[in-house]
């Protein structure tokens, strides 16, 4: 059974309980407001998600990253690289330290990743 059905159905109970047209009035009232208010609430949300497919909004998360963050991602240009040319090139003692932040900045959505081979490299989205 479809929404419509059950909504006819609901209604029709509603009818026979009462013959009161102020009652009916009333409920088709409240139905026609909360209608509005959910048009009103999508219209909004697919404002806001054109504007995001648009690309004239840009995600909060890429305004708030540490410098060393925007060092790496500067570093990574639009080439790609691994775990180990970000090691070599900040200093770290290990690739795990390299590995987790280029995991964050892909988990933020500044970079995506890919494996070739054994290596797993990250690029710019």
């Amino acid at each position: 059974m479809n929404e419509f059905e059950e909504m006819k159905e609901a209604f029709e109970k509603i009818k026979q309980s009462t013959n009161d047209p102020v009652a009916i009035g009333n409920l088709l009232y409240i139905m026609a407001e909360e209608r509005a208010s959910t048009n009103l609430l999508l219209k909004e949300i697919n404002a806001k998600l054109d504007k995001i497919i648009s690309g004239s909004e840009k995600p909060k998360n890429e305004n708030v990253l540490s410098e060393i963050d925007n060092e790496i991602v500067s570093f990574i240009g639009s080439g790609r690289v691994c775990a180990e040319n970000v090691q070599k090139k900040f200093k770290y003692k290990g690739s795990n330290a390299a590995s987790s932040r280029l995991n964050r900045l892909c988990d933020a959505g500044i970079l995506r990743k890919f494996q070739v081979g054994r290596k797993v490299f990250f690029e710019k989205i």
